[in-house]
């Protein structure tokens, strides 16, 4: 049996894959193969075709000439697609324009149609896909340019077939993604895989996966997109306000992705591209909004946290009908809980680019409201709105202001309108605690839980000045000095690296408590002070106050 050559090595010889070996050796195509249960055995010396081992092998490298393309492109559409729309048609164009040979022929550039009827699923485009490997259309020199569901697609059916192609560019790329509309979400979800890790195996049967992705996709959410990249690319390449990428977004063509494909083509080396300049001198701009992504309860707001405001909503309603709500900033949970509660809402946010970036994390795109676009800070109406509400506001002022804001606040509200709001305060007996004594209470008693929510709190105090003011800066160089000193864990350092608090350029005010109520009760009645069951939660009170 020494004279004869397994399957898988018999298409690494060939630089095809092994089921391509099997379907000829089932058709009779090398002459001598021995079936052995589901798999044969092949003489090593064999011909196929009357044509030698090398011959087959460099079949699809040599017809192409010296300075033609080096590789053959797939290109796939997602969901309902077809190979006419958005810059498919282009690109294919552009391609044929790269061969100086003038030999392109028709496997170098394809741009398969797979179903888009209401009966299409993954088996239904794997099938047709397996036409173009088993052919040997689809081989090692093989760059797959896919759009929308297209790279999960391609990247399903490598991992199931192992099948070794050159790489995939990757263009708005998910997975796992629900969109809410019944049509595409029957089909998408036959397409599912069992996890983002699962992605990951894909890189065993490529040697790159470039992504493009953007910041407001209207089907596909930006921390969906993110995970994609962070599990599936080698690099990635960030287009702000890039929408899905197709003709509705003004792509009909693609010139970026035409440059990266030159640059594969020369073998130029290849530049990820980041985003820059998050939130310079404190702006809450639109890129800054990308790491808000990853932010946790206390700087988000929690379930917990909208149910007690929801509490209050119901005693509210019981004496009044009002439902003219102020939500100051663009916060997405607000405005969920906000059109989910039947408000009638308005958003206040001086910045409408970051207004706009967040809208791709929103549960309810359609969510009706009115945009003011002004700084929430210099709030000024006339008993307008029934509730304001706002997630760490007081954090954004300082001493100074913060008695002008809560005036300009209760003016701003009705006769028994409710302000609701968190934020992080001081109190006067608070001892500080050492870095390494707070990580230790997180690790002893704490661990598994949220490492933000359990140590922020101490974390943030021993990043205080003189006047009360903590900087993410400074909270960063903790982080990192921590893991440096083995204080934190791998996995602790990596999860508060993640959440981006070294992007964000900005201090923030932490008044004393004491402090804080005196001027508040100056305005409001309040209503309650509380506690969610969060983690960390007993630093965090949530205030319900009334317009006196």
């Amino acid at each position: 049996m020494d004279k004869y050559l397994s399957v898988k090595e018999t298409a690494e010889i060939l630089g095809i894959t092994a089921r391509q070996v099997r379907n000829l050796c089932h058709n009779g195509k090398i002459p001598n193969a021995i079936k052995i249960g589901k798999s044969y055995a092949i003489p090593s010396d064999f011909k196929f075709k009357n044509k030698t081992v090398e011959t087959l092998k460099e079949k699809f490298e040599k017809e192409r000439g010296l300075q033609g393309l080096k590789y053959n492109y797939i290109i796939v559409h997602g969901t309902f697609g077809h190979p006419g729309e958005n810059w498919f048609p282009w690109l294919a164009e552009e391609l044929c324009k790269l061969d100086l040979s003038g030999k392109t022929q028709k496997e170098d550039i394809l741009i398969p149609h797979f179903p888009s009827s209401d009966c299409a699923d993954y088996e239904s485009w794997k099938s047709i896909l397996m036409g173009y490997i088993d052919s040997g259309i689809i081989n090692k020199n093989t760059i797959f340019v896919c759009h929308s569901l297209g790279p999960l697609f391609v990247s399903k059916v490598l991992i199931e077939e192992q099948v070794k192609v050159k790489g995939l560019i990757s263009v708005e790329a998910a997975a796992n993604h629900l969109m809410g509309n019944p049509a595409f979400d029957k089909i998408n979800s036959t397409f599912f895989v069992p996890s983002w890790e699962y992605l990951e195996n894909v890189k065993k049967y490529i040697d790159f996966n470039y992504c493009f992705y953007t910041d407001n996709d209207p089907h596909i959410p930006y921390n969906i997109l993110s995970t994609y990249v962070k599990h599936a690319a080698t690099k990635a390449f960030f287009i702000p306000n890039a929408g899905h990428f197709n003709s509705m977004s003004g792509y009909t063509k693609f010139p970026q992705l035409l440059e990266l494909i030159r640059d594969i083509e020369i073998n130029s080396p290849i530049q990820e591209k980041k985003i820059e300049g998050i939130a310079p001198n404190g702006q809450w701009d639109k890129e800054l909004s990308h790491q808000w992504t990853n932010m946790t309860w206390p700087n988000r707001p929690s379930v917990s946290e909208l149910a007690i405001y929801t509490k209050a909503l119901r005693r509210h309603e019981k004496e009044n009908s009002g439902r003219d709500c102020l939500i100051m900033g663009s916060n997405v949970e607000f405005r969920d809980w906000a059109y989910e509660e039947n408000l009638n809402v308005s958003l206040m946010n001086n910045n409408e680019e970051y207004h706009l970036a967040t809208y791709r994390e929103l549960r309810h795109k359609k969510a009706p409201y009115k945009l003011i676009l002004d700084d929430w800070k210099k709030i000024d109406f006339d008993e307008k709105f029934d509730f304001i509400v706002g997630d760490e506001l007081i954090g954004n002022l300082e001493t100074p202001n913060i008695e002008a804001f809560l005036s300009k606040v209760a003016k701003s509200l009705k006769k028994g309108g409710l302000f609701l709001s968190k934020s992080i305060y001081l109190p006067r007996n608070y001892k500080i605690k050492s870095v390494r004594e707070i990580f230790a209470d997180y690790y002893k008693n704490g661990k598994g839980s949220n490492p933000l929510a359990y140590c922020e709190f101490d974390l943030t105090m021993n990043c205080l000045n003189d006047k009360n003011i903590v900087s993410f800066e400074q909270l960063n160089t903790i982080i990192q000095q921590s893991y440096n000193q083995n204080i934190i864990t791998q996995e602790t350092y990596e999860f508060l690296n993640d959440i981006g608090i070294d992007n964000m350029k900005f201090n923030f005010f932490v008044p004393y408590l004491d402090d804080y109520e005196k001027i508040v009760s100056k305005y409001f009645n309040i209503v309650e002070k509380c506690y969610t069951d969060d983690v960390g939660a007993k630093d965090y009170p949530i205030y319900i106050l009334e317009k006196k």
